[in-house]
């Protein structure tokens, strides 16, 4: 029963908490006031990150609970193949752009792009991976101030906003770009589904 309950994600994440800062406390023979204001530091810091992720994450539910699959579906027949890589890594970007989270976009992605995407690869003319692969290369560009990775590139390097925004936002589009187009030929060369 006890293991039951530390095992719960909540209760194991504040005793994991507990033990830190009793450690922290222990390894600098600090005070209440020094502890306090390390714990301060960190969770100014860290605080900014959790929160952009959470709120990324409820408006991505929000997103997944509206019929925007079906609208996308009634615009791109399942029978299009041809234009499902594009359109996976476009609902992606779109995704990730508006709310910030890599993770909940590809997520969020996934259940939008499912119903597009026929049972049997040969209908879709290539293994469904690429659809995955797509998604995955949708999640990268246009990193900004609601991306959560974009604020730890920022603050750990010691880049200004202006500076992660020249360097790290232009890196990750560029190579999201090559990746879907690199995605987009292999699906054509090796399509991974048998001809017969």
């Amino acid at each position: 029963m006890w293991l039951k309950t530390a095992g719960d994600k909540n209760i194991a994440l504040m005793l994991a908490a507990a033990v830190a800062l009793a450690t922290l406390a222990w390894q600098q023979r600090a005070g209440l006031r020094a502890l306090s204001n390390a714990v301060g530091v960190a969770l100014a810091s860290g605080g900014v990150i959790i929160l952009i992720t959470a709120a990324g994450g409820g408006f991505g539910t929000v997103l997944r609970e509206t019929a925007i699959a079906w609208r996308i579906e009634e615009l791109f027949p399942a029978t299009q193949s041809l234009a499902m890589l594009p359109i996976a890594f476009l609902v992606t970007t779109l995704v990730r752009t508006a709310q910030g989270s890599a993770t909940v976009a590809m997520i969020t992605a996934v259940s939008i792009v499912a119903p597009l995407v026929p049972a049997d690869p040969a209908e879709l003319g290539f293994h469904p991976v690429y659809v995955a692969l797509a998604i995955g290369c949708g999640s990268k560009p246009f990193a900004w101030m609601n991306d959560s990775g974009f604020w730890v590139v920022c603050k750990l390097s010691g880049f200004t906003e202006k500076e992660t925004l020249k360097s790290w936002t232009i890196i990750a589009t560029t190579s999201s770009v090559v990746g879907v187009l690199t995605c987009w030929a292999l699906s054509k060369v090796i399509p991974g589904v048998g001809t017969g």
